[in-house]
């Protein structure tokens, strides 16, 4: 992009990350404000703001429910080779001591960082677990893969209303579920689940 587009994709993104918590109230049109008075429109009478640069400028991620039975894993570790990404990928699962190649945790707390994403490789009904221990370690955003899940009847609609109560109570930055999770094709950050072709364009 050229210097004046890559500005524009600051300002919006920095807006974006200090006025998403008041998108919901439909108190604020993200086209109708400059970015510089984004932080005073967003924290007008006290609202929560939550900050989405974990989810598009990446330092680490945890992949909860990492397996080798699973392709998730490898999938996110893989995309962020593709990439070209810094983010320093972990995995999560008390059943391996090592995985795929490298050291896999059996949970979050023994983690050698807090991750800025959590990605739940785990079954969707078990999400509203992963996502108050998500929460309950400081972990920024959370990240709920896959497809069918809302379709899932009373079970799975309980556990939407759970992990978006978590989420809600606790600031955290929430994709999903039934999604395959985000890609940043600016910062190369990735936390997503699909295979990403090496061809794609980079810079936005």
């Amino acid at each position: 992009t050229d210097g004046n587009n890559a500005s524009n994709y600051s300002d919006l993104m920095r807006a974006t990350y200090l006025v998403a918590g008041l998108f919901k109230d439909a108190r604020i049109d993200p086209q109708m404000f400059p970015a510089e008075k984004a932080y005073e429109m967003a924290t007008l009478g006290g609202a929560r703001t939550i900050d989405l640069r974990h989810l598009f400028a990446t330092r680490s991620m945890a992949v909860v429910g990492a397996s080798a039975r699973s392709w998730i894993a490898e999938t996110v570790r893989a995309n962020l080779a593709t990439m070209g990404s810094a983010t320093r990928c972990h995995f999560v699962n008390p059943k391996y001591y090592e995985l795929h190649g490298q050291p896999c945790y059996p949970d979050l707390a023994a983690l050698p960082e807090r991750p800025d994403i959590v990605l739940v490789a785990l079954n969707p009904l078990r999400a509203a677990r992963v996502t108050r221990e998500a929460a309950a370690a400081g972990v920024p955003a959370v990240i709920i893969p896959g497809g069918g899940v809302v379709e899932g009847g009373a079970a799975a609609a309980a556990m939407q209303s759970e992990v978006a109560a978590i989420a809600r109570g606790h600031g955290l930055a929430l994709v999903g579920p039934n999604c395959m999770g985000v890609v940043d094709f600016t910062t190369n950050s990735a936390a997503y689940i699909g295979d990403i072709s090496p061809y794609l364009p980079r810079g936005g």
